[in-house]
């Protein structure tokens, strides 16, 4: 019995294959033609611009944008090559970043990086160390504000009612100090080249210098819970929440409730010279920061697990033992971003507020029996731009 024959449609199998293969012959099908193993058809590699970066601070949460694009991907997505933390053996001009080794100041190691001349040099620090620079003749730009309010404070040991005892922080006072107005006659505790903290603060409440004890020292806190100084020059979302995970109780008082108020953190720089240069691959690199901070601030406990098993080592006080402090700085963080009239997290700068940093720093002195720290005559509008900050975000 004949057997039913298969059709595609209405035409037999056999037919529309024989057509098929006649067809492939005769136009030199590159299927039978291709030897075995070639290779797949290839495109040029996009060219990656190198970015090295040198902060200010140890590689905490306090650099979430940056860390959130390097592991997201979205600074190669850009063009950007920015490898990771940079190694002991890095050069100044390496694609990494370079957190502060507590002697080389961002500005200088943005001056070793740009005449190196091999990359997009960005530095990032408070926004004095831009004015400061371009006296030095270092022509730094701010290019994005992190924190629109200054992490500046001090910190004095707080004093319980009922034993006016702090076990764990000694005070010479036993009194809670919470304003510059009671520091009359205390020692004040400073680091190096910030004098002008305490002194502005000092300025807002009808005092000076001359009615301190002021203390250089160091970040060792020791000196404030030991009774060696009676209030401390501290980054308020830093050292106030690691002693209060150590069980010690502090007061915190805000420079930017005592005439910091002008005053930026965090600011990202570069050279004048490279903003022409580096245009585009700047506002890209700005865009992927501000991208990496609203997505730090929608995740903030993925934000604190991703910095301290990948990008905050112990040597550098890091590690897993730090989770929980960096869980509260990284909230801490939320209260302070730079945000415009609506809210938004943008990252810009106001001319106005410069002309009174440049004000504070030609105002208030930077050494004991000194001069201030700011001696030229440095144009506010020289010292920012906003031409790369992006549209604000919730």
């Amino acid at each position: 019995m004949a057997g039913r024959v298969r059709t595609f449609g209405k035409v037999p199998v056999w037919l529309v294959t024989l057509t098929a293969l006649c067809a492939m012959v005769l136009a030199g099908c590159a299927t039978v033609a291709a030897p075995q193993g070639a290779p797949p058809a290839s495109h040029p590699a996009k060219k990656l611009t190198p970015i090295h970066v040198d902060l200010n601070w140890v590689s905490n949460v306090e650099f979430s944008g940056i860390w959130w694009s390097m592991k997201k991907g979205w600074f190669k997505s850009a063009g950007i090559k920015l490898n990771g933390l940079c190694s002991s053996k890095a050069g100044p001009n390496a694609a990494c970043v370079r957190p502060y080794d507590f002697s080389n100041t961002p500005e200088s190691e943005n001056d070793l990086c740009v005449r190196a001349g091999k990359a997009l040099c960005i530095g990032v620090d408070d926004s004095s160390a831009v004015p400061l620079a371009r006296q030095a003749g270092e022509n730094n730009v701010a290019i994005w504000s992190g924190s629109q309010k200054t992490p500046f404070g001090f910190m004095t040991c707080f004093v319980p009612k009922k034993p006016k005892v702090n076990k764990k922080c000694k005070s010479n006072t036993h009194k809670n100090i919470t304003s510059p107005k009671q520091w009359r006659g205390l020692k004040i505790g400073y680091q190096q080249d910030e004098l002008y903290v305490p002194e502005i603060m000092l300025g807002s409440v009808g005092l000076n210098l001359s009615d301190v004890k002021p203390v250089k020292v160091t970040f060792d806190t020791s000196d404030l819970t030991t009774g060696a100084t009676d209030a401390h020059l501290v980054f308020i979302n830093n050292e106030p929440i690691t002693l209060k995970l150590q069980g010690v109780k502090t007061n915190v008082i805000p420079a930017y409730k005592y005439g910091m108020k002008a005053f930026y953190a965090d600011a990202m720089f570069v050279r004048q010279s490279q903003i022409s240069k580096y245009k585009g691959v700047l506002k890209k690199f700005v865009s992927a920061v501000d991208r990496g901070w609203k997505y730090a601030m929608h995740h903030p406990k993925s934000t604190a697990n991703l910095v301290v098993h990948k990008y905050f080592p112990t040597s550098e006080g890091g590690g897993p033992g730090a989770l929980k402090q960096q869980q509260i700085e990284i909230n801490q963080f939320a209260k302070t971003l730079s945000r415009d009239s609506k809210g938004r997290i943008n990252g810009r700068m106001t001319l106005g507020r410069w002309k009174t940093i440049i004000h504070d720093l030609k105002t208030y002195p930077g050494s004991i029996g000194g001069g201030p720290l700011l001696t030229a005559n440095i144009k506010a509008k020289s010292c920012f731009t906003d031409q790369f900050a992006p549209p604000g975000a919730k």
